[in-house]
């Protein structure tokens, strides 16, 4: 098998704004969250309630990885201080988190409600909507995530290599675009349950940063769906 097929996978893109807004409260949208199930309560993390991250609806995508097959739309929230906190995996399934960073993960569109604005904390963050590219893109990893030892294979410099393109920004599946390191996950026992998904970046027309300019990158338990793991890098 030819290197590049063992290391390349398939990731699609999102587009932030830039398109006449739908209007639809389930659809992908970055700097809110639009819907959920009746009864839910908003998150909160020292008593204050996070910001909606986003709102990602599966559904509009034309790929999703096996990870996420099962899933109609996931939505993320965070705290403001959430680099204060030490919480790297979050339940799903707890209706009263506590942690400075969770999701809530659908299988159906169906039942979901629109959150009235008035039930809506106060953020910072400036909601657009969003688009999922048309098709995949090939993704290549960064040497952190390298899955063979490529030194081995004598072709010199890996990032030398012609077509080692990677896909920055907010997508699915792919590899994590890693600044620092490979993700915990890959190298904490604790993290071995894990598999990345999906990867939220910096969206500053949105007004959000991952510290300076930076990525966060997303992890699913093979064992237990309802876990989740984040790992955060920046320059």
């Amino acid at each position: 098998m030819n290197w590049r097929d063992q290391i390349r996978r398939p990731a699609l893109g999102l587009k932030v704004g830039g398109f006449k807004p739908t209007g639809n409260p389930c659809t992908t949208v970055f700097g809110d969250v639009r819907v959920q199930r009746a009864g839910e309560a908003w998150p909160t993390w020292k008593n204050k309630p996070l910001w909606p991250l986003c709102q990602l609806n599966l559904t509009e995508a034309a790929f999703m990885p096996a990870g996420l097959q099962d899933l109609a739309m996931v939505s993320v929230f965070i705290a403001e201080d959430y680099i204060e906190s030490d919480a790297l995996i979050v339940d799903a399934a707890d209706p009263e988190p506590g942690w400075a960073w969770f999701l809530r993960t659908y299988q159906t569109l169906d039942g979901l409600e629109t959150i009235s604005a008035a039930s809506k904390p106060d953020s910072p963050l400036q909601p657009f909507e969003a688009r999922w590219a048309p098709e995949t893109r090939e993704d290549y990893p960064t040497q952190d995530t390298l899955p063979i030892d490529f030194e081995a294979l004598g072709l010199g410099d890996y990032y030398a290599q012609d077509g080692i393109e990677r896909l920055n920004g907010t997508k699915l599946g792919g590899w994590p675009s890693c600044i620092q390191s490979e993700p915990w996950w890959n190298h904490d026992p604790q993290g071995s349950e894990f598999e990345y998904v999906l990867q939220i970046d910096s969206e500053p027309k949105s007004g959000w940063m991952w510290g300076d300019s930076g990525n966060g990158f997303f992890a699913r338990s093979n064992e237990n769906p309802n876990r989740w793991a984040l790992d955060f890098q920046f320059f």
